[in-house]
């Protein structure tokens, strides 16, 4: 699937973070960021020339009136050209107009439009900007907004709901958040944004202004450019402030310390006529890194936020000033409200949790492949949460449930996934057949519960131009927190195990140790499956006890007859084998008791058959 991902000049990081996905980004020459996480190409655009001062605002008004808008990509075309999802910001940009004329021409097979916008009408000021922004609208197929607010805002433009999909933006949570901080009597309150009148800025100095008559020992930290910079600086010079308030100019890589650094975030965002704060990403970045927030009720601020911070009305200094106040001298207040919004953060701003919702419907209007995730579980609530955020991408996950008596069931539904109840009666092959039968989607995965799909394998799954029916996929198994890359293991790691497959493509055969036999050759995946076996070495004996139970019935009803010299010998040698001649030595302690148990389950597989005690 050739997806298209076009940003112009306003390509930036904090939204690039929830599109590492296969996908290739456009953008103009000099954007506002080029650290984003997938391949970019630079494309020359009038929209250059506005970087230079002077030539801002004439550049801005001219195009506004000819082309409707200065954001040409020259030669865009020649490199979108054939692609299955193009992905443009707000219709009323030319590049989305450029590849709008593709999809009508049939070059491309569906367009794609992310709509921030929460004004209704916005951006019509001119015949030919609104001619371009309406003409994109119509051929359009989805679009993707961050709140509800703009979701509203697209209705009110006409839009049915069908073509409109909210997934909010995400950071990385492990990126942007808390620490513990050392203890001081110095209380930073930190702005970020363009300064502008529109983003408060003036509004927060005067109240800081305030906050400096009753508190001695409160910092202002601001990070931020713009044409207000000039006059903040000349009042800090007027009031004698250069020890107390500062203004910075900091990278995006930089602003994870920046926001641990702060005790509150304070962004006063003002409505205008023609904008008012569509998101928030400084918002979201303060919930994660679990400080709390001051602000307006104003824009999409309060859904963004939520209970994660305190506002005042608009335009009233007075009460920014009373509710720092209250956030610096009730620090159980500070606190609550900080880890009210690491919560909120890690529930619903997780860029993990974004980036997948947003390759989900890229999926859904792609025709190529859709997939089924399927995990088999009993009494695994230890870790069936991870093995389902790590299929998350999937377009369906089944967790296949053998009468669990322990909470698996619940978090399984809770983190996303279908519960189905069925009982093994001890045959893994016919457990997986019936699963397959289940899956809606034509591709299926096969993820154990204690398994997790690592990124170099979820990006070759979601390539979707995989020409045989299945495939095997190497595994990762780690034991005692190692990695075991010898031994036992070996063959799973280096051969891999037919794990993904089209439905009706083979079948699973074998009661226990199953094993997918496709009707074809498979092909073979280099992402690895990371197998985390075994918490304990109880636990291990625990499964070993169990399978080679599952596994002597097995071989009872073919007819398997064991000798008291193959119960004597066989276990020894196959510790021999793996140990020795495999490796299994070079992986330290963990490999020997690994080798040491599965030569074990050997030693009960014969010595269950031979006695007929399958206990």
């Amino acid at each position: 699937m050739k997806i298209s991902f076009v940003r112009g000049a306003y390509l930036n990081n904090f939204e690039g973070q929830n599109y590492a996905l296969p996908i290739t980004g456009y953008s103009s020459l000099f954007p506002l960021d080029t650290n984003v996480p997938f391949p970019l190409v630079k494309l020359p655009s009038i929209a250059d020339l506005q970087k230079i001062a002077f030539l801002n605002k004439p550049i801005k008004y001219i195009a506004n009136r000819t082309l409707g808008d200065s954001q040409i990509l020259f030669g865009l075309e020649n490199y979108i050209r054939g692609s299955d999802i193009v992905h443009v910001a707000d219709p009323h940009y030319y590049y989305s107009y450029q590849a709008a004329r593709l999809k009508a021409e049939g070059a491309i097979k569906k367009l794609v439009s992310t709509w921030w916008e929460t004004i209704p009408f916005n951006n019509e000021s001119t015949p030919a900007k609104k001619r371009i922004k309406r003409y994109v609208m119509s051929q359009v197929d989805m679009f993707i907004c961050y709140t509800e607010r703009a979701k509203n805002c697209l209705i009110a433009e006409g839009v049915t709901e069908e073509r409109i999909k909210v997934i909010p933006l995400g950071v990385d949570l492990e990126y942007f958040k808390p620490v513990k901080k050392n203890e001081s009597n110095k209380f930073t309150i930190l702005f970020v944004g363009r300064l502008v009148e529109e983003k408060g800025i003036l509004d927060l100095y005067e109240a800081f202004k305030m906050v400096s008559q009753n508190e001695q020992q409160v910092m202002l930290r601001i990070v931020g450019a713009g044409p207000l910079e000039n006059r903040v600086q000349k009042l800090i010079q007027k009031d004698g402030f250069q020890n107390r308030v500062i203004i910075e100019h900091k990278s995006y890589k930089e602003m994870p310390s920046v926001f641990q650094q702060a005790d509150i975030l304070c962004v006063p965002s003002k409505n205008t006529k023609t904008w008012e704060e569509q998101y928030g990403m400084v918002f979201v970045e303060a919930m994660a890194s679990g400080i709390p927030i001051i602000s307006y009720a104003t824009g999409s601020i309060p859904r963004v936020v939520g209970n994660a911070g305190l506002f005042a009305k608009e335009n009233n200094s007075n009460e920014l000033f009373a509710l720092i106040i209250q956030i610096i001298r009730a620090k159980d207040l500070s606190a609550k409200l900080g880890t009210i919004g690491r919560e909120r953060a890690e529930k619903v701003f997780d860029t993990r949790k974004t980036r997948n919702e947003i390759y989900k419907l890229y999926k859904t209007l792609d025709t190529n492949m859709n997939i089924t995730a399927i995990i088999l579980a009993k009494n695994e609530e230890n870790v069936i949460k991870k093995a389902i955020q790590s299929v998350s991408f999937c377009d369906e996950i089944l967790v296949i449930d053998d009468e669990s008596t322990d909470s698996t069931g619940i978090i399984a539904r809770e983190t996303g996934a279908t519960v189905l109840s069925h009982s093994l009666h001890k045959n893994f092959a016919e457990q997986r057949n019936w699963a397959m039968e289940q899956a809606k989607n034509e591709w299926v995965l096969f993820v154990d519960a204690d398994e997790e799909v690592g990124e170099e394998l979820k990006s070759e799954l979601l390539k979707s131009n995989l020409p045989l029916s299945s495939y095997s996929i190497p595994r990762r198994d780690y034991f005692w927190n190692r990695e075991l890359k010898h031994g036992e293991t070996l063959k799973a790691r280096t051969q891999g195990i037919v794990r993904f497959m089209k439905k009706n493509s083979g079948v699973w055969r074998r009661e226990v140790h199953e094993e997918y036999t496709p009707v074809e050759a498979a092909g073979k995946l280099t992402g690895f499956i990371n197998h985390y076996s075994h918490e304990s070495l109880s636990s291990f004996i625990e499964d070993i006890n169990r399978y080679s139970s599952l596994r002597a019935i097995e071989l009872e009803k073919k007819g398997k007859r064991v000798s008291i010299f193959e119960l004597m010998f066989y276990p020894f040698g196959k510790f021999m084998y793996t140990y020795f001649l495999l490796g299994g030595f070079l992986d330290g302690p963990a490999g020997f008791a690994y080798s040491f148990v599965m030569s074990f389950h050997s030693f009960l597989v014969r010595a269950k058959l031979l006695t007929k005690s399958y206990v």
